[in-house]
């Protein structure tokens, strides 16, 4: 029978087996992953679905409720956000599960599919905080942290269980010390330091100077009426004028000004000064001479007509007592003058012993009380005004002159018209700032001396020509005077320069060639004349950086200077080098003409030998032509070294032009160039005949380096080897009657030679 068949038998299992997985996959599969918030929670995973889907009686949203407490709450009571959303206990319908991590189950979609898109559009409606002020422009995270965290911990909540308290959220910076709560005085829309909520109390309304910008203003932190400490006081203790402000009258005014008003000394302070006025100091005063009256000092003579204001400031008036003289300056007024007067000739005089009572300026202090100091009034000083003398030190206060500390030292009021030149410590004991040694106080320009020590005072001796010279030669004088009263010229002013050395006053007839080589023009010069110079001691090459020896040490003056017809303007006869030489100086060629033409300058030459260059290279300063030769490197310079018969020729018989701007022209190098052609051209021409080829010593033209074997065309066997040059190679006439050692052409061949033929 076929059904015995094991193929039948084991196909029939297989199909079972196969059946039957299905079947049971099929009642576990589930439509997706699950959540991040579900899958790490114990027990749940992709086959127990009956723990959210619930199992026979217990629904879906049962079998959320059973673990989401809180909402299941809400959705009993109605209250919160999932009590006022209708079809709440539908969870399904906003939070969508097995989509693994791509969804959050209450994320943005939730909102969306609860009827909140996006979800900032929900405004607390259902809830006991309502969205106001500054809250509705907040993202939910702002105040929900926990709003888009995919998985919660153990406790967490994302959007329940927020205190409504703003110290949740805000810090306190009453650090709890308040008793009400925050919006009595805090509202949402406005800043937080704008305290749109709160309302002073009545019986002190903020009002003209009360209205101030801060609180702390009046209520200073850590004091008994800071903010904090009067939080917890529905009524807190009222303050008087003094318990803020400090009280600027003095006792006995206060008592006498409440006795005259008939008021309280507590009540005095609104009498005079009320809330509307913007400072404390615009008093409303009817009976302004009873109440100076009050005080002790009646409004008299000079006082009558000043305003308020000018003698009453806290500055003035503290601590001052109200008892006292409307003579008496100093009970009011601070001294100007200090302590100044305190000793000396003035010390017994009071305010009015140099001042009038009605006016303070001017003083009654006239010459015969200066006569008193040690600085009598006298000639020129009698006409100043007091100001001029007597100033305001640094640092002092308008009006606050000095007088006793003026000093009598003329520098003192005048500045020096000789910018302390007369008081540099070079003078030693002379110097002085005392004008008075040379000047009267008639007028500057009375000079008392009758004779000025100019060497001393200026360390500028007057001999040689300056001793004949005017004063205002170098000192030009103004018509009038300057600001230091100065008419006598200064030599800066004349001549630009400082007084340090001869180019201040006198042209640099060197035009500058000397500064960086002399210190002073008297190096050379004398101050009778300038021409004075003793040639034979200027030192040239210390002077000018050109030594003169050789040839130029017995050369005059005036070979190289050339005398002018006519002084410059600068009185110079004595020629410049660069007048009397065209080129620039600084090397022979700019005196010297290049006999060479510069063929020693040219592309491959050195420029220096042994540290000389230009013509030292092969001349020195002696003689030209005494040492041209000697030591020339004739190889170095024309490439062609002399060796052989070379080395003891003279340089006339290679360089014999007359001209000797031509003379040491390189002439050609080849043989033929010097050399007669003993072979009279057998060789080739001029171009063609080498003869280094064969004779390569130049110590003896018969000294031979020719190879018969390789140059050529006939090697010599052994017999030929063994015979003299002149057996084959005769003297043979020329057409010119001579006669030449023949060498080419010769024949080759036995039969030329030997046969009796012609040789070929």
């Amino acid at each position: 029978m076929r059904l015995r068949d094991p193929k039948i038998w084991l196909a029939s299992v297989s199909l079972v087996l196969v059946t039957f997985l299905v079947v049971v996959d099929l009642e576990h599969t589930s439509p997706g992953p699950l959540s991040a918030a579900h899958v790490g929670i114990e027990d749940i995973d992709e086959r127990s679905c009956e723990l959210c889907h619930g199992e026979g009686d217990v629904s879906l949203a049962d079998a959320c409720n059973a673990c989401h407490e809180p909402i299941a709450e809400q959705l009993a009571s109605g209250d919160g956000f999932h009590g006022a959303l209708e079809g709440a206990a539908s969870c399904g319908r906003c939070h969508a599960e097995h989509h693994g991590d791509e969804l959050l189950l209450a994320g943005p979609l939730a909102f969306k599919l609860a009827g909140f898109d996006p979800r900032e559009t929900y405004a607390h409606e259902s809830l006991a905080f309502t969205l106001t002020g500054k809250h509705q422009d907040l993202d939910c995270a702002a105040c929900h942290e926990r709003a888009d965290v995919a998985v919660l911990a153990a406790g967490e909540r994302r959007f329940i269980g927020a205190s409504q308290d703003c110290a949740s959220c805000h810090e306190d910076p009453h650090e709890g010390r308040m008793v009400k709560s925050c919006e009595s005085c805090h509202g949402q829309a406005k800043p937080f330091t704008d305290l749109d909520g709160f309302v002073h109390t009545e019986d002190f309304p903020l009002t003209g100077v009360h209205a101030l910008e801060s609180c702390t203003d009046c209520h200073a932190p850590n004091t008994d009426h800071a903010v904090e400490a009067l939080g917890g006081h529905d009524a807190p203790p009222a303050r008087d004028c003094a318990a803020c402000h400090e009280q600027p009258h003095t006792d006995p005014f206060i008592r006498s000004v409440a006795a005259l008003l008939e008021v309280s000394a507590g009540a005095s302070c609104e009498s005079c000064h009320t809330l509307d006025r913007p400072t404390f100091a615009e008093a409303d005063l009817d009976a302004t001479e009873r109440l100076h009256a009050a005080s002790g000092f009646a409004l008299e003579l000079p006082h009558e007509q000043l305003d308020c204001s000018s003698c009453h400031d806290p500055s003035v008036l503290a601590g001052r007592d109200t008892q006292r003289s409307a003579d008496e300056c100093a009970a009011c007024h601070d001294s100007p003058h200090g302590e100044q007067f305190d000793t000396g000739p003035f010390a017994q005089l009071d305010c009015l012993g140099c001042h009038a009572r009605v006016e303070f300026t001017p003083s009654l202090f006239d010459a015969a009380l200066h006569a008193q100091t040690a600085f009598p009034l006298l000639d020129s000083h009698a006409g100043p005004a007091c100001t001029e003398c007597h100033l305001v030190p640094a640092g002092g206060s308008l009006g606050a002159l000095e007088f006793a500390a003026t000093s009598s030292e003329c520098v003192a009021c005048h500045d020096d018209a000789h910018t302390g030149a007369f008081a540099r410590p070079a003078l030693g004991s002379r110097a002085t700032d005392d004008c008075g040694a040379c000047h009267a106080t008639t007028h500057f320009a009375d000079v008392v001396p009758a004779s000025f020590d100019h060497g001393v005072w200026t360390i500028f001796d007057l001999d040689g020509a300056h001793a004949d010279a005017s004063c205002e030669a170098c000192h030009e004088r103004s018509a009038q005077p300057d600001a230091l009263g100065r008419r006598f010229g200064r030599v800066e002013a004349l001549f630009g320069k400082p007084t340090t050395d001869c180019a201040t006053c006198h042209a640099n007839v060197h035009v500058g060639a000397m500064t960086t080589r002399s210190t002073s023009c008297s190096d050379c010069h004398d101050t009778q004349h300038f021409s004075d110079v003793d040639r034979a001691a200027f030192d040239h090459a210390g002077a000018t950086d050109f030594a003169l020896v050789g040839a130029h040490a017995r050369a005059t003056c005036e070979q190289c200077h050339a005398p002018r017809p006519e002084p410059d303007l600068n009185r110079r006869a004595f020629g410049l080098a660069s007048e009397t030489f065209e080129k620039p100086l600084g090397n022979c060629a700019s005196c010297h003409e290049d006999v060479h033409k510069g063929r020693f300058d040219r592309y491959g030459l050195p420029t220096r030998v042994d540290g000389a260059t230009s013509c030292a290279r092969c001349h020195d300063e002696e003689s030209f032509r005494g040492s041209g030769s000697e030591g020339f490197d004739h190889a170095l310079w024309t490439k062609f070294p002399l060796e052989g018969a070379h080395a003891t020729a003279s340089c006339e018989s290679c360089h014999e032009n007359a001209d000797r701007t031509q003379r040491y022209i390189s002439p050609p190098k080849d043989c033929a160039s010097c050399h007669e052609d003993s072979h009279y051209g057998q060789f080739g021409g001029a171009q063609e005949n080498a003869c280094e080829r064969c004779h390569a010593s130049s110590a003896s033209f018969a000294e031979l380096v020719f190879d018969h074997q390789t140059d050529s065309r006939f090697a010599l066997d052994a017999e030929h080897r063994a015979l003299d040059c002149a057996a084959c190679h005769k003297p043979w006439p020329l057409a010119n009657g001579g006669e030449a050692v023949r060498y080419m052409p010769l024949g080759v061949e036995c039969a030329d030679c030997h046969l009796g033929g012609t040789p070929r």
